[in-house]
């Protein structure tokens, strides 16, 4: 079974995997007409998808978790901790925040 730390480690290193060429082809697309808002807006797409897929697998391990495969909770709140953190990179990153950077 895969742990809390694990789970978060491979969500951000996903994440990251997932927006790097999103990024650099909005940087490279967006550059002479919206710089780094193209980039920001490209990055809170990324993490709305992240948020999704992050749903999608708490969902399945509830399915699990009801057919009484305990050792399913554990991921369950990670899934859950997980698109929380994505949901809110997203808003921080469409609104370019002071901690969007």
């Amino acid at each position: 079974m895969i742990g809390r730390r694990e789970f978060g480690l491979a969500g951000v290193s996903a994440l990251a995997a997932a927006a790097a060429p999103r990024l650099a082809s909005a940087q490279q697309r967006d550059a002479p007409h919206h710089g780094h808002a193209g980039a920001m807006m490209t990055c809170a797409m990324a993490c709305n998808d992240c948020q999704r897929e992050c749903d999608a697998c708490a969902e399945h391990c509830a399915a699990l978790l009801a057919e009484g495969h305990k050792s399913h909770l554990a991921t369950l709140k990670s899934c859950q901790d997980c698109a929380e953190f994505c949901a809110a990179a997203a808003r921080i990153a469409a609104r370019q925040g002071p901690f969007a950077a």
